[in-house]
């Protein structure tokens, strides 16, 4: 009774409770549970339970207030209008995606909007081009019901052609973490994480920790419709900037091999072990230093950062997981998410922000 299984916990506590009350279980003027005892029940937060209240209120079914707690008014639901439905096209599983559908979940619902989560599946098959015209068809529906706004990870799989003529179908577009289309949306807004400065970040900070020789660790991409602007050819541009302003040597061939698909082994072995080899590298993750660059170059007997200085990228858990911790460079995605939907609700004015990463500093990067 108390295992919530796999979603957002406060959405399945107030479908629990809202279960109770159509159903009759919870009658008018019932007390619920003070939030101690549903968190408990739950084994979540208070703060999650708080959130699941925050919902049941806005739909006006209970009435929340301090000594008297949660208590039941109304009992028949009133259909909710798709005006406060708000369409989330993004992944939102993992130790990034996760966190920004996370914070946009519990925003929107504070504020009386109902999240209506894209199946990740449904993003992620879109995104390697196999299977995006089940997101294009599910994104026609979704503005057929004109929802109260969209929000969006522009990956340039997204039918931005479609949007843009259907802008007129919702209040507010809101695109985040990057916008891969080759002109904006007029009506939308933005909230963008600068991926070229964040290579800048990892090469000057290489740079001034003396190194002269970098180069990127960096995914093959195999979508049949090209990567034109990508997240890791955009922090690829960033390094390359900084290297060739600061007459600093850039092995271009490692990250053109590995975007071909030649695999880490050889590539690795075939150019990190000569006299001219990179001394420190960037890298698209921290989660691909942690399962596959490190053990690469492990084979070939290089340690990190004796023999080779790294930079992640995300800063995710797996950054601390790795020996030594991992410099990396953070995206602010909490603040991307609190604006993404600030942007969506008009209650900030910006019709285009972009968030700078930031360096976290650790200790895989040696002094030259």
């Amino acid at each position: 009774m108390n295992d919530l299984g796999f979603a957002p916990k406060h959405m399945l506590i107030a479908d629990k409770i809202r279960e109770s009350i159509v159903s009759g279980k919870l009658a008018v003027g019932s007390r619920l549970m003070p939030d101690t005892e549903l968190a408990n029940l739950y084994k979540v937060n208070k703060k999650t339970v708080a959130n699941g209240m925050a919902g049941l209120v806005a739909e006006g079914l209970i009435s929340r207030s301090p000594g008297r707690g949660s208590i039941v008014i109304k009992q028949n639901i009133t259909a909710r209008t798709t005006r406060k439905a708000v369409g989330l096209l993004m992944l939102s599983q993992g130790d990034v995606y996760g966190n920004i559908a996370e914070v946009i979940v519990e925003s929107l619902i504070k504020r009386g909007l109902y999240p209506v989560l894209i199946n990740n599946t449904i993003f992620s098959n879109a995104i390697s081009a196999t299977s995006s015209r089940r997101l294009y068809t599910l994104i026609e529906s979704i503005l057929m019901d004109e929802p109260s706004g969209l929000i969006i990870d522009g990956d340039e799989s997204v039918p931005f052609t479609l949007l843009e003529r259907n802008i007129g179908r919702c209040k507010n577009i809101v695109f985040i973490n990057r916008y891969q289309a080759l002109k904006r949306i007029a009506g939308a807004k933005y909230v963008l994480t600068d991926y070229e400065e964040g290579g800048r970040i990892m090469a000057r900070h290489l740079i001034e920790m003396g190194h002269q020789r970098i180069t990127f660790f960096l995914n093959k991409e195999s979508t049949n419709v090209g990567y034109t602007g990508s997240v890791q050819q955009q922090i690829l541009s960033g390094i390359k900037e900084v290297c060739s302003a600061e007459k600093v040597e850039f092995n271009n061939q490692i990250p053109e091999r590995l975007m071909a698909g030649e695999t880490l082994d050889n590539v690795c072995a075939g150019f990190m072990t000569g006299k001219q080899r990179p001394t420190g590298a960037g890298a698209i993750s921290d989660s691909a230093i942690f399962h596959h660059i490190s053990p690469a170059l492990t084979k070939i007997g290089f340690s990190i950062p004796e023999d080779i200085s790294m930079v992640g990228f995300f800063n995710t858990p797996w950054s601390e997981k790795f020996t030594p911790p991992l410099t990396t460079v953070s995206i602010n995605e909490t603040a991307m998410a609190k604006l993404a939907v600030q942007m969506l609700t008009d209650e900030i004015n910006e019709k285009e922000i972009k968030l700078k990463p930031e360096l976290v500093e650790r200790n895989s990067v040696a002094r030259r």
